[in-house]
């Protein structure tokens, strides 16, 4: 197969979607640009005019007088709108569109002075006049529609795990995507909804400051209006979830998009092991309460009424958020309870896109109980992926009566090795060539014949929760203690990484706690002074107890593993397997798999990118493909 059959062309978008931070210091009589953040280069449009018909370009360090103008210096001549002035925002918006592009341009100033922003067409081009006396700042958010088939390319900032910051990542979308019903796979939805998880979950120094991405895609994606919930700018805890939603009007309905953030997150991480005593999972009901919470709080602040079509996206824990919501709005809507639930809007099965990615077990589901069976025909607009390699979603387990409800995606089901190259050809495109090796899960390796990860996984899950007893017990002795360790583990790894070290490492701090499992007064009085020691060093003095009862329950579940013979737990296979592959079972969970894998199920992605209906070069040189083990 080759590369050109399954990867996008990586040409000129259809769509391009920037912004541009400019921030202007103060000088005695001028101002100057102090840093300019132009990923797309939207400012290379336009220019600082000076006198005698001088221009300035837009860049680091170029001063510019306090009484300043902006111009237009691009190549675009067909400007016939009116600028937009909303002087309560400081904002100028400009735009114009032709037979075969839209362009527009936001203009958004701080500290600029009072009644000085003004916006005109100068000559019949886009024009801007402020004044200032202190230091401001203006955002450029620039959108570029190619308009050829109605879909659309949007560039837009995403995490990526490779190199764990905020990179240029892009999506396909057009709103004819809601064409079809939501009982129908659609790839173009889901890949979609996989990028809005991407763009949800920001990097930034200041966590207060998340937000920020997935707000500026849902606007560029035409959102007139946008909600985030408060906790996307706090600090987050254990049972907060960020929550963003996008509003927009098409085709005689309300489109929402619903996005609860979970591929990248810290503390919340503790709501993972929160499974409560009986009913659905607690940690995870708790991030579909987040998510319906915004919708409705959305719907109530931009008066939103009539015939909506919402989709839901999450991811990993929010992805088991998601299926939760979307199972009771499903509910809501065969039992004609959508207002009484929701809001004052409209809404059919057919209308609800429910779509969660690497989804854990998150529902409880007991036969003959009276609610209906998880693949009851009333989910059917619910989808969820699962790669088999991942070990997130075997968890917790079904043995305590979870499940997922909606019909199931399995990502690369029979280990096909040409799927692998093909997923690892997107990996190229669309992360970059040196993440290949990274992410290629061809390279496990097994103990004791074990050929692929999906088999530690089923084989490993099993024989662990039958060893850490039942549900009750989890709930009664356990979980409170493992919830808050997780918190402390999360918020500062120091922590627990002190204690083992404190204790000559991971072997020997084992083999120390094991020796002294037959006592628990014993236990505590023994290792009770070098845990308070390491959780007060750090201010987690509060959590010594979790912490000790934590270790204690760990070792007591060693035990059971190994039938009270801590050598055959040392040559257990499932963990042998495991610790050769260490990296390799975290990196199954990660996001950009599961978006290379729905890549090739979305035409928009496997072929060529067509630019103002005139054909793509098809002499473009072809790279050469990571090729997959023969056994994967």
């Amino acid at each position: 197969m080759k590369r050109k059959d399954i990867l996008p062309t990586v040409l000129e978008g259809v769509a391009i979607a920037s912004t541009t931070a400019v921030d202007l210091i103060d000088y005695k009589n001028s101002v100057r640009i102090a840093a300019l953040d132009d990923w797309n280069e939207g400012a290379k449009d336009f220019s600082i005019a000076l006198r005698r018909g001088k221009t300035k370009e837009i860049a680091p360090d170029v001063r510019i007088p306090k009484s300043a103008t902006i111009i237009y210096t691009g190549k675009e001549s067909a400007w016939s709108d009116a600028p937009i002035v909303i002087a309560e925002e400081n904002t100028v918006k400009f735009r114009t569109e032709s037979a075969f592009h839209t362009l527009e341009y936001t203009f958004r100033f701080d500290n600029i002075t009072e009644g000085t922003l003004v916006g005109t067409l100068l000559d019949g081009k886009p024009s801007i006049d402020f004044q200032t006396e202190e230091d401001i700042s203006i955002t450029i958010d620039f959108l570029q529609t190619r308009n050829t088939n109605g879909v659309e390319r949007y560039y837009f900032k995403g995490f990526n795990w490779f190199t764990e910051g905020n990179d240029d990542m892009f999506l396909y979308y057009g709103d004819s995507f809601f064409n079809a019903p939501a009982t129908e796979y659609n790839p173009h939805l889901m890949t979609l909804a996989m990028n809005l998880e991407l763009a949800a979950c920001t990097e930034d120094a200041d966590p207060t400051k998340r937000s920020g991405n997935i707000q500026r895609l849902l606007r560029n994606l035409g959102c007139r209006d946008v909600y985030v919930n408060d906790v996307y700018s706090s600090l987050p805890t254990i049972e907060s979830t960020d929550v963003a939603v996008g509003c927009k009007t098409w085709n005689g309905y309300n489109l929402i998009f619903l996005v609860l953030s979970g591929a990248h997150y810290s503390v919340e991480f503790a709501a993972n092991v929160m499974i409560g005593r009986s009913g659905d999972h607690t940690g995870f009901a708790l991030s579909g309460q987040a998510g319906l919470d915004a919708l409705r709080a959305s719907i109530k602040q931009f008066g939103i009424k009539g015939k909506t079509k919402l989709l839901i996206a999450g991811y990993s824990r929010t992805a088991a958020g998601c299926n939760l919501l979307s199972r009771n709005i499903s509910d809501s809507i065969a039992e004609g309870r959508v207002k009484e639930y929701i809001g004052d809007i409209e809404l059919t099965q057919e209308d609800v896109y429910g779509l969660c990615f690497e989804t854990p077990l998150c529902g409880f589901y007991e036969d003959g109980a009276g609610r209906p069976s998880p693949t009851d025909p009333r989910y059917d607009n619910i989808w969820y992926t699962t790669n088999p390699d991942d070990p997130v979603t075997y968890i917790p387990t079904a043995k305590y009566g979870f499940v997922r409800y909606g019909k199931r995606i399995i990502l690369n089901p029979d280990h096909d090795p040409t799927l692998n190259t093909a997923m690892l050809a997107n990996i190229m495109a669309y992360v970059g060539k040196d993440a290949v090796p990274f992410y290629n899960m061809a390279k496990f390796k097994g103990v004791g014949g074990f050929r692929y990860m999906e088999e530690i996984n089923v084989g490993f899950v099993q024989k662990f929760f039958d060893a850490l007893g039942t549900r009750e017990f989890y709930y009664d002795v356990v979980e409170i203690d493992f919830v808050n360790t997780v918190y402390v583990g999360r918020s500062n790894p120091k922590v627990l990484t002190d204690i083992v070290k404190d204790h000559g490492g991971i072997v020997k701090t084992i083999l120390s706690l094991y020796n002294h499992k037959d006592d628990y007064h014993d236990f505590v009085d023994t290792f009770r002074p070098s845990v308070r020691k390491a959780a007060s060093r750090y201010g987690y003095e509060g959590y010594t107890d979790n912490i000790l009862n934590t270790f204690f329950q760990i070792i007591c579940l060693v035990d059971r593993y190994s039938g009270g013979n801590v050598v055959s737990f040392v040559k257990d296979n499932y963990l042998r397997t495991m610790i050769l592959n260490t990296g390799r079972i975290v990196k199954a969970h990660y996001p950009a798999i599961t978006m290379s894998y729905l890549m090739l199920e979305d035409d928009n992605y496997t072929r060529p990118y067509v630019e103002d209906e005139t054909a793509a070069d098809e002499s473009q040189s072809e790279e050469t493909l990571p090729e997959a083990d023969a056994e994967f």
